[in-house]
């Protein structure tokens, strides 16, 4: 495709944005919806190469130099996804926001759900999804569906609603399966699904799920599907007790993230390693958890700062290591009671008892 990039590069030098987005960018390299260049090829350093180039000088704080809306709010929402994808989340809500303030459409409403729930902004995330859900359900009848739908079932499962996770996936299932027609959504149901019956400990039907959910995300070819639905798998194996399959999830899921970009899904993966490891090679555990935590840290991701910082405490609390313990338990609560995590119980159970 790096014709088609230089088409985009010139073609912006030389001023022609309207053209070259609409017949260059959006039709031969996006082709339309499919979004190849991110969702087959998992390349969002390059589509956020790509998107800048419509910004003068690629600076996201200004608008596209496109002239029409439609095209604005999507530049800003795909360079907003896209930093979100490569591990900088806090710097795509500005642009998503933008984006959102000019489409006011329900998907453009649950992506910003989703990069402030990363954040940690978990009220705000909430109110943002129902919003998008209230205007889904004006619009069509229907509530969030397709991966806005996806996105607000995994921010029901981690603040635990998991009632309705269930119900919320089970009506997306049928609505990408029957109206949509989309094996990517899908796959991203089934995962969900497998999700919540991991969590409510029904591990056959969980893995009957997540198989459906690893089958299809091969099938479309589809890296991020992909690497969900092994972390998803590995969670399952570590409930389980199958610990070397969790480490080989999570060591292919790393595999992919090194060949794709996709840094968010590093620390996910670092801290299943982490977990596996802790039943025979403890200071391996703790090398793991301390590379999830850091790179939490730098991607501004609440969620597994406090999940990294709990694993660390209870680590050092393994080895009778008692001021560290302290140390990192006192992280966690802090970071998991500010993000509204209802896992800060376990944290403060701990903490208590030091």
């Amino acid at each position: 495709m790096q014709p088609l990039f230089e088409q985009v590069y010139h073609g912006c030098a030389a001023g022609l944005y309207d053209e070259v987005f609409f017949d260059v960018y959006w039709e031969k390299i996006n082709r339309w919806r499919e979004c190849t260049i991110t969702h087959k090829l998992g390349a969002w350093e390059t589509d956020l190469s790509l998107a800048k180039t419509f910004f003068a000088k690629g600076d996201l704080s200004q608008l596209p130099l496109v002239s029409k809306k439609r095209a604005h709010a999507f530049l800003l929402n795909e360079a907003g996804l896209a930093l979100k994808n490569i591990g900088k989340p806090k710097e795509a809500e500005e642009p998503i926001l933008t984006g959102l303030k000019m489409a006011i459409e329900a998907n453009s409403k649950g992506d910003l759900a989703w990069i402030l729930h990363l954040l940690g902004k978990a009220e705000e995330a909430g109110n943002w999804f129902r919003h998008a859900d209230e205007l889904h359900i004006k619009i069509d009848g229907n509530p969030l569906h397709g991966l806005t739908g996806v996105f607000y079932a995994d921010f029901l499962i981690l603040i635990k609603r998991i009632d309705e996770a269930f119900e919320l996936t089970k009506q997306n299932l049928e609505i990408c399966r029957d109206i949509l027609k989309s094996p990517a959504d899908i796959s991203r149901c089934h995962r969900s699904l497998g999700a919540i019956e991991r969590i409510s400990g029904n591990h056959k039907e969980a893995k009957v799920h997540l198989q459906n959910a690893l089958e299809l995300a091969r099938k479309v070819g589809q890296p991020a599907l992909e690497i969900e639905a092994l972390i998803e798998f590995g969670r399952l194996h570590l409930n389980m007790g199958k610990h070397e399959d969790a480490v080989r999830d999570a060591k292919e899921v790393l595999k992919i993230c090194a060949r794709t970009g996709f840094k968010f899904y590093e620390p996910g993966a670092e801290i299943m390693l982490s977990k596996a490891c802790r039943v025979n090679d403890l200071e391996q555990a703790k090398t793991f958890a301390h590379a999830a935590y850091e790179k939490a840290i730098a991607m501004k991701y609440r969620w597994q700062e406090g999940d990294a910082a709990h694993l660390l405490g209870e680590i050092y609390l393994t080895e009778g290591d008692k001021a560290r313990d302290r140390e990192w338990i006192e992280r966690a609560v802090a970071c998991r009671k500010e993000i509204l995590d209802p896992n800060v119980e376990q944290s403060e159970t701990i903490l208590n008892g030091l």
